[in-house]
């Protein structure tokens, strides 16, 4: 278990329909979250570059109107890769799209509750 997962009991009552049922997002330091419904029932979070939607990667935050995941442009950017090399590598992506990525996981990660166990 990592320190950040919830410890099991709390686990069953975080699915994925008390996520839908949230009515509104945080707005973060990077822009405001906002949550659309399209078709009913399928609830789509978005900011102005970054989308979540369960038909595209599997839900997984991406680049609006790309396939290209946060998570992607940050583990590059962390390994090292300037932003010249990944604007080259992914002609798709915008310097305006690597900002909205990094400012999406540290408002992801501003907002984590981490669960810390005595030790035995």
């Amino acid at each position: 278990m990592r320190v950040s997962d919830p410890p099991p009991a709390k686990a069953a009552a975080i699915s994925a329909a008390s996520f839908a049922a949230r009515p509104q997002a945080e707005p973060g330091a990077c822009g405001a979250l906002r949550f659309r419904t399209n078709p009913p029932k399928v609830r789509l979070m978005t900011t102005d570059r970054i989308e979540i939607n369960p038909k595209v990667m599997l839900g997984k935050p991406v680049i609006r109107g790309t396939r290209i995941p946060v998570e992607l442009v940050v583990r590059k950017l962390g390994e090292g890769m300037s932003q010249e090399e990944l604007l080259d590598a992914y002609p798709r992506l915008t310097t305006a799209d690597i900002q909205a990525a990094l400012c999406y996981a540290a408002d992801t990660l501003a907002h984590e509750t981490v669960v810390l166990h005595a030790a035995a």
